[in-house]
């Protein structure tokens, strides 16, 4: 069965979904993994689309040479970049490849252009570090005076607070989509409109948002069975209060977003995609070859003359199977459709929910999300202990632990650290299963 397929059907078929990946299928049944938060396992037509580049191809693109491999590089690249663009809901020309979204959020911080009377970076205490740490950086070089929201409130974001933070010298306000910790999704459309009436921009962390969810601004994912317009890969209860009878177009888009394409099965690549009108206000961030028109030197010194929009920040030989592979998996996992991975993840996550609420365990938050974070009611009980006993088991269940990039989020709530388990398109109710088995057994040892 094809991809479009498996897009196409209203049941949505894991076990036809799972022999895409060969990880999985060369662990016949031995691997159970659960932390695609932090990367997901490759599908065999991503695998196959940079073996065919380096073994066919492996040239230099950019148009630096002549020769048609250079051209097919360039071409596959380009192709990449349609993909990911639609992916996002944006158009390729407001597309830059990055190495991740730690290198996206940090070409944003530091291209953005902050003025003397419009200094201020909003920011959320709960985001990922990631988010926070440019503009901490910023900061320091008095390019810009951070405010602060979630003091408070640090794993769920305060809407609230953030919009009456939102005011005359705000430059920029940067955000997360959705929670790494949780999973939650936070709706920025009041944040989006409340800054862009004050003349501010708007960076959104996709990361943890994209994987699951087609942005409220895009068309859906053609392989959705989504039953209705309007509902975009969100809940049922969240899609009804957040975006009741609107369209995609009625929705604002933020004008920076930032996402990683190993959050859906490439080599490791990012995107920053910037709006037309954002490049206006950016300066420089790395130069190099390819971001210039002209570079003239003369007695007065070297003068050079950048490329205009996102042709100034791709400085130098780039990663071209990254971003090979960012194309093919945008197109896999559209095929597959956000919409039919959210619901068949939030069915799973709703039944391991369910089972963790009857053991001595502490979920963070109550959102149906592809991500389900815990810790054990018991202090004594180490969720590090949990980690090494899930090695030892016959099946190695790979999950995370740790405090997730998200020190003050969690330290703010008081919680020392977390297992997270994040789910995925392959992911099935009979490793659900394994994993309830495996942590009753713990719990019996402890």
């Amino acid at each position: 069965m094809s991809a479009d397929k498996i897009g196409m059907d209203h049941k949505y078929n894991v076990a036809e979904v799972r022999t895409k990946f060969p990880a999985i299928e060369k662990a016949a049944g031995k691997l159970i993994y659960f932390d695609n938060a932090c990367s997901v396992l490759k599908p065999e037509s991503v695998i196959s689309s940079v073996n065919s580049w380096l073994m066919e191809n492996g040239s230099c693109g950019g148009g630096r040479s002549a020769h048609y491999l250079a051209a097919e590089t360039d071409a596959l690249c380009e192709n990449a970049r349609s993909a990911v663009a639609k992916f996002a809901g944006a158009d390729p020309d407001e597309v830059i490849f990055t190495g991740n979204t730690t290198d996206a959020v940090n070409l944003a911080a530091s291209a953005f252009q902050f003025l003397p009377e419009k200094n201020e970076a909003v920011i959320f205490a709960g985001s990922h570090h990631s988010l926070m740490l440019p503009f901490i950086e910023q900061e320091k070089k008095g390019h810009c005076l951070i405010r602060l929201a979630g003091l408070e409130r640090s794993i769920s974001l305060p809407e609230e607070e953030i919009l009456g933070m939102i005011g005359e010298k705000t430059a920029i306000v940067a955000l997360p989509m959705a929670s790494n910790i949780t999973g939650q999704y936070f709706s920025l459309d009041r944040i989006i409109k409340k800054a862009h009436k004050h003349g501010a921009y708007v960076l959104a962390d996709a990361a943890a948002f994209i994987p699951c969810h087609v942005p409220p601004w895009a068309v859906p994912d053609i392989g959705d069975s989504c039953g209705g317009q309007g509902t975009y890969g969100l809940p049922v209860s969240q899609s009804a209060k957040k975006i009741p009878g609107k369209s995609a177009e009625s929705h604002e888009r933020p004008d920076f977003l930032a996402f990683s394409g190993h959050k859906i099965g490439s080599l490791p690549a990012g995107a920053l995609i910037c709006r037309r009108h954002v490049f206006s206000r950016m300066g420089g961030y790395s130069a190099g070859g390819g971001t210039v028109s002209s570079v003239v030197a003369s007695s007065a010194g070297i003068a050079a003359d950048y490329l205009p929009g996102r042709r100034r920040y791709e400085a130098g030989i780039q990663n071209y199977p990254g971003i090979i592979s960012f194309g093919e998996a945008s197109r896999f996992i559209m095929s597959l459709g956000r919409c039919n991975i959210f619901r068949h993840v939030s069915r799973l996550s709703a039944i391991l929910r369910e089972a963790l609420s009857v053991m001595p365990i502490c979920v963070i938050g109550s959102s149906q999300s592809s991500i389900v974070s815990f810790y054990f009611k018991d202090k004594e009980i180490s969720v590090q202990d949990f980690g090494i006993f899930l090695g030892m088991q016959e099946r190695k269940v790979c999950l995370r632990i740790g405090l997730h990039c998200s020190m003050p989020a969690l330290r703010l709530a008081g919680i020392k650290e977390v297992a997270r388990v994040s789910l995925y398109a392959y992911n099935s109710e009979e490793e659900i299963s394994f994993f309830i088995q495996s942590l009753r057994k713990f719990l019996m040892l402890c």
